[in-house]
């Protein structure tokens, strides 16, 4: 098992990260925050500003997020790279549950975990 804890946003070549994370492990477990969540969203488009908030506490001179992607966008390449989703959880308003459909806008952090 290997565990990518919000660190793919931080890397220059997340696709060879996460490719080879499943060449050295069975299962991969991966954590991210969502900027697809509503209230980024909402502060984006009303400030015109990348948004600064709990979860993402940086300037957007001062954070180590260089690729920033949401669920959706890591769902459409484990389909693409033939990835299977073998378990998915959303942190929204301070709770765990299971990813739902909608979580791409719902939930401020995911964790996977993924396999080929």
């Amino acid at each position: 098992m290997v565990v990518l804890e919000e660190t793919l946003q931080t890397l220059a070549n997340p696709r060879e990260m996460l490719a080879e994370m499943l060449r050295v492990g069975r299962r991969g477990i991966v954590s991210f925050p969502n900027f697809a969540h509503w209230r980024v969203l909402v502060d984006l488009v009303a400030s015109g500003r990348m948004p600064v908030t709990e979860w993402l506490p940086y300037q957007w001179y001062e954070t180590a997020n260089i690729h920033p992607f949401t669920l959706r966008d890591l769902l459409d390449w484990s389909h693409g790279a033939g990835v299977r989703l073998v378990s998915g959880y959303a942190y929204e308003n301070g709770a765990v549950r299971t990813l739902d459909a909608d979580d791409n806008l719902h939930a401020e952090e995911v964790l996977i975990v993924v396999e080929r």
